[in-house]
């Protein structure tokens, strides 16, 4: 990975949408030289993900809370982890260890 490499990371960390064009020109590059580092950088597994940042007013979800559950592990989480992947409202939960056995 050379500075050029480095470079293209940094603007597409600000902006994954930007077209090959448009990162050709911000780093001196052809379309095609773009598009054959980007492509290089996904298969050494370097570049893992485009991911997008949603506000969460815009889709009606103006709260984000952290919640923690203690269970009893005698009844089991079966029902629970069901219950709590069918909910739209839930984006991430996990399994854990300690006090508490689930965020």
């Amino acid at each position: 990975m050379d500075a050029i490499d480095r470079k293209l990371i940094d603007i597409l960390q600000e902006d994954a949408s930007l077209s090959y064009s448009v990162l050709g020109t911000r780093v001196g590059l052809s379309v095609s030289a773009v598009n054959d580092r980007v492509r290089k950088l996904r298969d050494q597994g370097i570049i893992k993900s485009y991911q997008i940042a949603v506000d969460p007013h815009a889709i009606g979800r103006a709260l984000t809370a952290m919640v923690w559950l203690r269970t009893d592990p005698a009844k089991g989480n079966k029902k629970l982890v069901k219950s709590l992947i069918k909910a739209d409202e839930v984006l991430e939960c996990h399994h854990m260890t300690g006090r508490f056995d689930f965020l």
